[in-house]
């Protein structure tokens, strides 16, 4: 991947321009609010698998809990923007506007509730431990813990609704907030600990690409070496530095294909590739199909 420095001011200014325009776009949409449940207090299914992005709303009067086993793309909570970093819980309370954009095919569970649908004598743990979940947007999943099979058994108890089907359902979302205010709690008190080479890495990443492209370039910029670098990325992810380098060049070329409307030349320029046929063949290698396919596969 070569890139031509001499246009790395031109290519940052255009960036910004469009970085700009979407956020206008985003600025003069009128954020609706939306009432999915409408008179019933509870509702689960599995996430709709589709690239998609939406506009900024808010959820009328209701509790939304979404668990991510897989998608790539941003999140935008209120003011925040989280990267999708699947498998992942979101927690959203009521009146709370948030909007997706997704790059890659989603997959996963959403469960919607009013506090009204609990008891508040018998069964205020639950709405206790959603108001301690209220400001922990976003909560990642640890590979030893894979919650699919609470999810599959409450979706059963929901479509099937037989006897003491909400007491079972009850028990299971109970269950299941509670590992997420275990968890959250536990990564909230990691937080306060140094940063490791690999979520300095991590961070470089997020900050510098599409500028750079080669793992050396970070490494430098780090004060350390590629070695150290890989062996980081080994030790705490199945990825090597190299892919995770690829990985945020592959996201941000889904977002500009996706969401945009620039040429495949455009888009080569803006993520400092030296011509397009060089994105072609990176994109290819990782998509299976050219960017343009994608773009119209995906068209949205």
């Amino acid at each position: 991947m070569c890139r031509n420095k001499k246009e790395s001011t031109l290519r940052r200014e255009n960036t910004y321009r469009i970085n700009l325009t979407n956020l206008n776009r985003v600025k003069n949409t009128l954020i609706t609010i939306e009432d999915k449940l409408g008179n019933i207090p509870f509702f689960i299914d599995r996430f709709h698998e589709k690239i998609k992005k939406t506009d900024p709303h808010k959820h009328d009067d209701y509790y939304e809990l979404i668990y991510l086993s897989q998608g790539e793309g941003f999140h935008w909570i209120e003011t925040e923007q989280y990267r999708i970093t699947a498998p992942e819980f979101y927690f959203l309370k009521p009146a709370q506007m948030h909007h997706w954009q997704f790059t890659d095919v989603p997959k996963g569970y959403i469960i919607m509730f009013k506090a009204s649908y609990f008891d508040h004598v018998r069964e205020c743990n639950i709405l206790n431990f959603c108001r301690q979940l209220a400001d922990r947007f976003k909560i990642a999943v640890p590979s030893d813990y894979s919650p699919e099979y609470i999810f599959d058994l409450m979706l059963q108890e929901f479509e099937n609704k037989q006897g003491f089907s909400e007491s079972i359902i009850n028990a299971y979302l109970a269950s299941l907030i509670g590992k997420m205010l275990q968890l959250a709690t536990n990564q909230q008190s990691e937080k306060v600990k140094p940063m490791n080479l690999f979520d300095k890495f991590a961070d470089l990443i997020f900050k510098e690409c599409p500028r750079l492209h080669q793992l050396q370039e970070y490494a430098s910029l780090l004060n350390t070496t590629s070695q150290n670098i890989n062996a980081a990325c080994r030790l705490h992810s199945p990825k090597s530095a190299g892919e995770h380098i690829d990985a945020q060049l592959m996201l941000e070329a889904k977002r500009y294909l996706l969401y945009t409307e620039i040429t495949i030349n455009e888009i080569s320029d803006m993520l400092y590739f030296c011509d397009a046929s060089h994105l072609v063949k990176f994109f290819k290698k990782y998509e299976g199909i050219t960017p343009q396919q994608f773009r119209e596969q995906n068209c949205i």
